[in-house]
């Protein structure tokens, strides 16, 4: 540190001021590394991660849907209703299939969610075919 002493103010001056550049430099490249990183993740939470539950609550709400619909078709005694509700309840099974290819489509490309779809579908089924 006696070269340091050895300065003159400019010198000292010009060293702080060469300092502070460079660390500015590093700060400002961290901050844009940060926010890109940040933007990378909202991006993919918006178009993946969002329209995913979407298509997952549209499912539950179909299946919620088939519930009802088979609970009126076996409590009822007219053949009319029973056909009409018998019809809700497949609309309900296309809706959650709809909804179910919506979702492994977006969940490609995720491993994560990759990973998981197939025995979330297994269970899905074996749910749909105990409501049949």
């Amino acid at each position: 540190m006696q070269f340091f002493r050895d300065l003159s103010v400019k010198g000292k001056l010009l060293s702080l001021a060469v300092i502070a550049a460079i660390g500015l430099l590093f700060m400002v490249r961290s901050a844009y590394v940060s926010m890109e990183e940040s933007k990378t993740d909202t991006d993919r939470m918006f178009t993946q991660n969002v329209r995913a539950l979407y298509a997952i609550g549209n499912c539950r709400h179909a299946m919620r849907y088939m519930q009802g619909m088979m609970l009126i078709a076996t409590s009822s005694n007219d053949p009319k209703r029973i056909k009409d509700v018998t019809a809700k309840y497949e609309t309900g099974k296309k809706e959650i299939q709809t909804n179910w290819a919506a979702f492994e489509e977006l969940a490609k490309n995720d491993p994560d969610m990759a990973e998981s779809t197939g025995e979330a579908k297994k269970a899905l089924d074996t749910y749909v075919k105990a409501l049949d």
